[in-house]
Parts: structure tokens; sequence; C-alpha cells
């Protein structure tokens, strides 16, 4: 099960109270949380999480006449809000926003504090699943595991990190942030 998150940023805070009523229109299953001036939302297994996020972004601009920023990101941390200010009136996935803003001396270090916290086996597994084009039967292989014990130390890493990489956009951000530490 596929756990995807987003943090939405509504220039126009009177909208506040009707937004849980619009997400639950757009997602079946959502969790929503409220802090300060941002709405965080978790959904499970929502294979066009994106795509209804946008249509989510769309109706909300049209609607309320109000810009909507939308940043979704692979675990939720304030390492990541600052992010918001980089969207500006669009949906990003966090992969984007780091991909597009690459070269800034915050990004590098952001992603440098990303992967300090990930423990040495749990990166060392990664990399070899991202080298094996996220093969699994070829990552268990490569690193003389029965798949088993491979899928163990994956479901580790997901538990370890809060980052779902059978999610698509969490394994980009995951490559992206560790090409930038090479």
């Amino acid at each position: 099960m596929i756990i995807n998150r987003a943090y939405i940023k509504l220039d126009n805070k009177k909208y506040f109270p009707s937004i849980e009523d619009v997400l639950k229109q757009y997602f079946f299953e959502v969790e929503i949380i409220v802090k300060e001036d941002i709405v965080m939302i978790l959904t499970n297994n929502n294979e066009s999480f994106l795509l209804q996020l946008t249509k989510l972004h769309d109706s909300l601009v049209m609607d309320l006449n109000t810009k909507v920023s939308i940043l979704v990101v692979p675990f939720f941390d304030k390492i990541f809000i600052k992010y918001l200010n980089y969207v500006n009136n669009d949906v990003c996935t966090v992969f984007d926003v780091f991909l597009k803003n690459i070269n800034l001396d915050v990004v590098k270090e952001d992603s440098k504090i990303i992967i300090q916290s990930i423990e040495k086996k749990d990166l060392d597994t990664i990399k070899a699943f991202l080298m094996c084009n996220a093969n699994s039967c070829a990552t268990a292989n490569e690193l003389y595991l029965h798949r088993n014990s491979f899928n163990y130390r994956m479901n580790s890493f997901i538990n370890n990190t809060s980052m779902d990489i059978r999610d698509i956009n969490t394994l980009m951000f995951i490559q992206l942030i560790l090409s930038i530490n090479k």
C-alpha cells in the first residue's frame, strides 16, 4: 500500500474551513492535518494522486480565485515546507523542485541532511536497487540475498525512512538526492 503525501498552501486563509470538504470530493480516503497556514494530506494507494491534485488545484484556483501551491513529498518533514514557496500556484513534486533548483545551496544542504538521516545498510540497499533499474529480483541476486530477504530489507527501508520506494516520484527523488551528494 503506497502512502501519498502533499502539502497545500492557500494564499487566502478564509478558505481553510472548506478545504476538508473539497479534499474529500477528490480522495476516497484522506487524512487532513491543518497546521498554521499549511494543509497536509495523506492518502493510501491512489495511483492517480498527482493527476487528482492537479484537478483539485485547477478547481480551487477557478472556484475560489486564490493561489494554491501543492507540493508532493515522500515524507512529512519541516525541511520540505520552505519549498512550497518555490511552487508558486502550481502542483509539483519535491523531485521537480529540487531538480529545478539543483544549484542552490539550500537544496544541496537539504539533500545532504536527508541522506545522512538514512542508515548505511538502507542506503546500500537502495543504491543497489537503483543500479538494478528498480528490479527486485536482479537486486536480490546482486546482493546475494534470497528474494524474501531482499523484500524484508526494502520494507525495512520504507519503515525506517517513511519513503515508499514503490512510488515512482519517491524513487526519482531518492535517485536525485543521491546524485547531488556524490
